[in-house]
């Protein structure tokens, strides 16, 4: 029964997609929905400890114990879920709030809507009566949650597509190898690791430079952000993470490598290990300056997309290819916005609007998924905060700062606020400014506005794709629209160093704000009195990724067997001459395979300047946001 063939169904799928992107601890989750003959099914997450209806009904019987308090704590989840829900953009409306709908998990409970929950048992039983019938799919054919966290896509403003191709179904980031970066230096030579270091040859180094020069050395990482991988390095020789500079930040998905410099000065202890766990160093030489944060001419990538689907024409693959050539939206992408359950635009949007008291909520509920965190998270809802800091991990170190101040000052939010670090308020604020820009390009391409008069251009530059920054900008003058490409158009990133320009697209900062509930005025000021600061700039509405290659090959295997075949070698599997890919695939000319047990693969190798991200070009490719999970 397809949408809309009868009136109940008008919607269906729509009002499905809304449901799918509320995120919050006292809501179920929206796993997907199923469809069997002329029925069709709502999957949310099991909880386990039934609902509030069934207490109560024990109660009355005497089986089971329901005390007021408890009943209060009820009322208080479910009133901060439907408060959630009222207040989200877009809003939505429960209009059957009864007691079947409170579920619990353990001791805490949550809130679901009006439609079936299925534990894993009904599930199963109602897939063997399906049979081949039955059908999950996910929310707007897509994953629900992701990698960068438990937010989608279109939370953070990534909505649109430029190029008209088809798109197709593959897996991305399966394997930790199958997606390689190598930073680029300003010669635009990238980062390789071609020797190998060990802690000690460090020192040694570092002790035969001049006192006034830095070591440089290439970190390959797997598993950790540059972050994670720097405080690592600090723990070793005993020293301050600061003490090493990096031009670009790494998150932890794939396999990464960058430089790393540090004062030749600065090492004075042995290290305390002789290896690196998920890490390796090499490529160490002296030189005269430090690394600095900006300072590289981009990344080199390695993808590997697994399983892509054989129904599709090898002119469909060069579609999507050629497509993917003439460039996507240059999209903040979702590692922007953090690994929390609500982006950290969220955070931002509060603590500009001086909602002290939202923004250690939502804090505090970013990692409140199971166990003593969500536990924590409502005994810190109802204002117990020294319950709460008793149930959080001593591994969350700012859930725990922020909580050990609101137990010695219950109520004063702003001065738990000042317990995060300056630079974690400032990447929130301007976590908000990038989800601006992402909604503006995404209305900009939905309303087919090409180049428009009064646009801002590099005004030094032919290629403002090399400077993702520009200095110098100027406005497009009458007459001048027609002859220049979308590549050459600068979208502003609000600040007080950026001007919109004078023509529509000014008009979608000023909606978009609004319905955000802020005002431009917040992103003018040089310095709030919170020390928080957004200079702001330009950045390039379209990216061109460089350098693009494409590869097909089939392998073989199952699931099993595919989590141990590599389709492409790494630097170190080189450097020790190791040869751990897959020993039975073979190159394609076509994308037609010739034996059923085959799969699939596209191998892209590829550049982009700094500050694009690699997953929003495999979305353009593939016509979907499919980060670490397939997509179909």
């Amino acid at each position: 029964m397809g949408k809309g063939e009868c009136p109940e169904d008008a919607g269906f799928e729509d009002e499905v997609t809304l449901l799918s992107k509320f995120r919050h601890p006292h809501l179920v989750t929206l796993l997907g929905w199923g469809q069997h003959c002329l029925q069709r099914y709502l999957v949310y997450e099991f909880l386990s400890g039934g609902d509030v209806f069934q207490r109560l009904h024990k109660c009355h019987c005497g089986q089971q114990g329901f005390p007021w308090h408890d009943r209060l704590s009820v009322l208080l989840d479910a009133a901060s879920g439907l408060s959630h829900m009222h207040n989200a953009t877009p809003k939505a409306f429960h209009r059957d709030i009864k007691s079947v709908c409170f579920l619990s998990c353990v001791s805490c409970l949550h809130m679901g809507g009006a439609s079936i929950e299925l534990g894993c048992g009904m599930w199963e039983q109602m897939a063997r009566r399906a049979g081949n019938a039955w059908q999950l799919r996910c929310a707007q054919r897509k994953p629900i949650t992701n990698k960068a966290g438990s937010f989608e896509a279109g939370d953070v403003g990534i909505n649109s597509f430029l190029g008209k191709h088809p798109g197709f179904a593959g897996d991305f980031q399966k394997q930790s190898y199958d997606f390689l970066v190598r930073e680029l230096d300003v010669r635009n030579v990238p980062a390789k690791l071609a020797t190998h270091c060990t802690p000690a040859d460090l020192l040694m180094l570092s002790k035969k430079c001049d006192p006034s020069a830095h070591v440089w050395f290439t970190l390959a990482k797997q598993r950790l952000t540059t972050p994670e991988a720097i405080a690592k390095l600090a723990r070793a020789f005993q020293v301050p993470s600061k003490t090493f500079s990096f031009c670009g930040m790494k998150d932890r998905w794939g396999i990464t490598a960058q430089r790393i410099s540090f004062p030749s000065s600065a090492l004075v202890h042995e290290p305390q290990v002789s290896l690196f766990d998920s890490m390796a160093v090499g490529n160490a030489s002296p030189e005269a300056h430090k690394a600095r944060l900006g300072g590289h001419g981009g990344n080199e990538f390695t993808v590997v997309l697994r399983r892509v689907t054989t129904d599709v024409s090898s002119d469909t693959l060069d579609m999507c290819i050629d497509a993917l050539k003439s460039g996507f939206p240059n999209y903040f992408g979702l590692q922007r916005f953090g690994t929390g359950v609500v982006p950290s635009s969220e955070m931002g949007v509060a603590l500009l609007q001086k909602n002290f008291q939202q923004v250690v909520e939502l804090l505090l509920g970013s990692r409140a998924r199971r166990g003593t965190t969500f536990q924590a998270y409502c005994e810190a809802s109802r204002g117990n905060f020294r319950e709460a800091l008793a149930l959080t991990p001593t591994s969350c170190l700012l859930e725990t700062s922020v909580l050990q101040y609101l137990s010695e000052h219950p109520g004063d939010y702003k001065g738990a606020i000042k317990c995060v670090p300056r630079h974690l308020r400032l990447l929130w604020c301007r976590s908000v400014a990038s989800q601006v820009w992402n909604k503006v390009v995404s209305l900009r391409l939905q309303q087919d506005m090409r180049v428009l008069k009064g646009d801002w251009v590099a005004a030094n530059s032919d290629d403002c794709a090399a400077s993702v920054w520009p200095a110098e900008v100027r406005p497009l003058k009458q007459g001048e629209e027609s002859c220049t490409p979308l590549s050459k158009v600068l979208v502003p990133v609000l600040g007080f160093a950026a001007k919109l320009p004078d023509n529509e697209s000014k008009h979608l900062h000023s909606h978009v704000l609004r319905e955000m509930g802020l005002d431009l005025r917040v992103f003018a000021e040089p310095e709030c009195k919170d020390g928080i600061s957004m200079p702001g700039g330009y950045r390039p509405l379209i990216c061109r990724p460089s350098q693009l290659t494409v590869r097909m090959l089939a392998y073989p295997g199952n699931e099993r067997s595919e989590a141990k075949a590599r389709l492409v070698s790494t630097d170190l599997d080189q450097m020790l001459e190791d040869e751990p890919m897959a020993s039975s695939m073979r190159p394609l000319s076509s994308a037609k395979l010739r034996e059923p047990t085959e799969h699939l693969a596209l191998v892209l190798e590829f550049r982009l300047p700094r500050a694009s991200y690699a997953t929003m070009a495999i979305r353009e490719l593939m016509k979907g946001c499919p980060v670490g999970l397939s997509y179909q």
